[in-house]
């Protein structure tokens, strides 16, 4: 069949005259942006993304470090994400051009309360593969989120018919940790104020450390972490190849 090329620009009249006629029909016209971004433009086409610019304060208007942002678009689809640095400055977050978009400021935040229980290893590649695969199931277990018990000071894990458990003992003035009833883990402690959520203190019961040839450092003891959004915006950010600069962003 002959082919039709169909102009964008002509008259509606005339564009369904050419649809109606025989044969194989394309349509061509000019797109200035497309309704996504591309999270690498930046790399890839560094005169073609926009950088956003600005300051992110906490309530008492202290700069705020290490905290997690996003671009998101209103009128495209498409996220990019930056982190705050020295005095809570970011200085190219990347953006689509001539669009409204909105900044995300991800806040994580101890979760309030002592109903749940969250534990972590820190660096525990340094001794993972150096211990006995017995042991290593044990470890296995320790971590994850615990949940508060009918009993006042006791913490489950939140896991099936794990058996791991923390718990204050009175008579020892302890936190203990257990799994299938061996003592684990161990914190001494005047009494039962404050809780088991303490990043020091924590240590490796002796009996369990018997024959062990690697030592493994406690875990961390803590609140779950909650992650709060913020939202600003709409920006809007202008041509391409260009800083816009959103001012300073107050956490509330």
């Amino acid at each position: 069949p002959t082919r039709l090329g169909i102009d964008s620009s002509i008259s509606p009249e005339a564009f369904r005259k050419a649809v109606v006629k025989m044969g194989q029909k394309t349509l061509s016209t000019k797109i200035k942006k497309l309704g996504y971004i591309n999270c690498d433009i930046a790399y890839q086409h560094p005169l073609r993304a926009v950088m956003l610019q600005g300051v992110v304060l906490d309530a008492s208007r202290n700069p705020l470090t290490g905290i997690q942002l996003w671009s998101v678009g209103r009128d495209y689809r498409g996220r990019c994400s930056d982190m705050t640095k020295e005095e809570g400055k970011f200085l190219a977050m990347i953006a689509q051009f001539d669009s409204d978009v909105d900044v995300e400021v991800h806040l994580h935040r101890s979760a309030k309360g002592d109903e749940r229980l969250a534990l972590y290893f820190e660096n525990h590649l340094d001794w993972c593969e150096l211990v006995d695969k017995e042991t290593k199931e044990v470890m296995r277990k320790v971590g994850g989120n615990y949940k508060k018990g009918f009993e006042e000071l006791v913490w489950y894990a939140d896991v099936v018919d794990s058996k791991s458990q923390v718990a204050w003992i009175p008579e020892r003035r302890q936190w203990q940790h257990t799994i299938d009833g061996k003592l684990v883990f161990l914190r001494e402690a005047e009494d039962e104020s404050g809780g088991p959520f303490c990043e020091a203190g924590w240590r490796m019961a002796p009996s369990f450390a018997v024959g062990l040839k690697t030592p493994i450092p406690p875990p961390i003891y803590a609140r779950p972490t909650v992650v709060h959004t913020q939202t600003f915006g709409p920006f809007k950010t202008g041509p391409p190849g260009k800083f816009v600069d959103v001012g300073v962003l107050v956490l509330t």
